[in-house]
């Protein structure tokens, strides 16, 4: 058995079979990430995209921030959401990721917040609806706006190795930033 240099990664030889080591490595990592992810409380797997084409990581990281804040203190109050922020928060796990074309999008994972034992407004809405609202303020009426309800881990699971596909392993387009939820007891 041999290790050579092909195209730039590392492969394992043997007669006619070849594996990329790196291949192998980012699936190891997708997997063990994708079982990390279902043990949260995930209750939302959505898709947001823009509806002019956005080509810059840093305004999609911007635009999220933005979304987050907006979120946060519409459901919990601006004074709830300043005094304790991680507890009044809404939590969500998100990938930024490619079209064909380039242009990026948005698949996220989030907590239903009405399952938290911090304060929730009396006027807060359903959560994908308040997100979906305060993304076209964002987004400028998005051309597509996702959601489905994730039901039990086998789900959160499915739905993390979708949010995983294309990313592999490369945790620059991970959005772990507001992320902070306990992870659940009942699986």
């Amino acid at each position: 058995m041999t290790i050579e240099q092909v195209s730039g990664s590392k492969s394992l030889s043997e007669g006619r079979w070849t594996y990329d080591v790196n291949h192998f490595h980012d699936h190891i990592i997708n997997q063990a990430k994708a079982e990390w992810l279902a043990d949260f409380n995930f209750s939302f797997f959505m898709t947001l995209t823009y509806r002019k084409s956005v080509f810059s990581e840093k305004k999609v990281r911007e635009d999220l921030k933005k979304l987050y804040r907006a979120v946060s203190q519409k459901a919990f109050g601006r004074n709830a959401y300043d005094a304790f922020p991680s507890e009044n928060s809404i939590s969500f796990y998100a990938v930024i990721e490619e079209h064909a074309d380039g242009a990026l999008h948005i698949h996220m994972m989030l907590e239903d917040i009405s399952r938290k034992n911090a304060y929730v407004r009396d006027s807060f809405q359903h959560l994908p609806d308040l997100i979906f609202i305060e993304w076209r303020k964002l987004a400028g009426n998005p051309t597509q706006l996702d959601e489905k309800r994730v039901c039990d881990r086998k789900e959160r699971l499915s739905f993390a190795n979708y949010l995983l596909k294309k990313s592999g392993a490369r945790a620059e387009r991970d959005v772990m930033d507001y992320l902070h939820v306990k992870k659940s007891i009942n699986k």
